[in-house]
């Protein structure tokens, strides 16, 4: 019967601690590039992302390469704007 309470124990102990674990976050990302017409990338590029649903916006400029990310993005339906002076 001791044997059976230790194996109890443990599992009981072991399930607390899985409790205490984080939860996995569900989120998105969108990458991308800036080009012109002929296909040449265009450093420097602002670009601006909207959550229509929330109205949050998050703010990028393209790099040398012209590439932008936007990381760990919750769900949900968004616009995306390029602008350059």
């Amino acid at each position: 019967m001791k044997v059976l309470r230790s194996n109890f124990s443990l599992a009981a102990a072991l399930l607390l601690a899985a409790a205490s674990l984080y939860a996995q976050q569900i989120t998105g990302s969108i990458t991308g590039s800036v080009l012109d017409p002929s296909g040449a990338s265009i450093p420097g590029v602002g670009v601006r992302l909207t959550n229509t649903g929330t109205g949050s916006v998050a703010n990028a400029t393209t790099d040398g390469s012209a590439n932008f990310q936007f990381l760990l993005l919750p769900p949900g339906s968004y616009m995306l704007e390029v602008s350059q002076q």
